[in-house]
């Protein structure tokens, strides 16, 4: 990355350099103002910063609204009537990477079921609660299948480049300022093209 930072330059204001963004630039953060008089607690900022979490199966929050759930983030959950898609990927007893294709592949949003899981899926399935479509595939096709064509950044990557404070970066995130960010499990990953663009 860093050698192609001499031929790119930021979307937000057309910078090239992450020691100043244009006066007018959206992202910026705003001038530093003076802390209320109380502080969050460690577990406060924490709650804050991993945002709200969702149970996949019951379409509903674990434990209270964050307030981070906005458009943004809610559309990368099911609601009632959609449809899982459960994969089952056959693995060549010899391959060697499985585990570590399988570990990429958890990186970009897929995750392995356990058996309670499997055993819930299957109880609401035949309850009429839930539709599932199954799909079998090898590794390798599901590997490419899912493959970025968009290469994605995580938080620390993006500040970095554009010379802001990881906190600053999930806030954007959180906002919807970087278009196709998408939050996988506790952090975000945002797609290149929303941060910089080629001259």
């Amino acid at each position: 990355m860093g050698d192609e930072m001499g031929v790119m330059r930021f979307r937000c204001c057309g910078n090239r350099s992450p020691a100043g963004h244009a006066a007018n630039c959206a992202l910026k953060p705003p001038e530093y103002q003076p802390p209320p008089a109380r502080q969050q607690t460690s577990a406060e900022w924490q709650e804050q910063e991993e945002g709200c979490q969702f149970d996949i199966f019951r379409f509903q929050h674990i434990g209270t609204c964050k307030g981070t759930c906005g458009e943004q983030e809610v559309k990368h959950f099911r609601k009632p009537g959609d449809e899982l898609i459960i994969v089952i990927v056959l693995i060549d007893a010899d391959d060697e990477h499985a585990e570590e294709t399988l570990k990429k592949l958890e990186e970009r949003g897929l995750r392995r079921l356990n058996e309670e899981e499997l055993a819930e899926i299957a109880a609401r399935y035949k309850a009429g609660d839930l539709r599932v479509r199954v799909i079998t595939t090898t590794l390798d096709d599901l590997e490419e299948e899912t493959r970025p064509q968009d290469p994605y950044l995580h938080v620390g990557e993006c500040a970095k480049i554009l010379g802001f404070s990881k906190s600053w970066v999930r806030t954007l995130c959180r906002r919807g300022q970087f278009e196709g960010a998408i939050k996988l499990m506790r952090e975000w990953a945002i797609p290149q093209s929303a941060v910089l663009l080629p001259d």
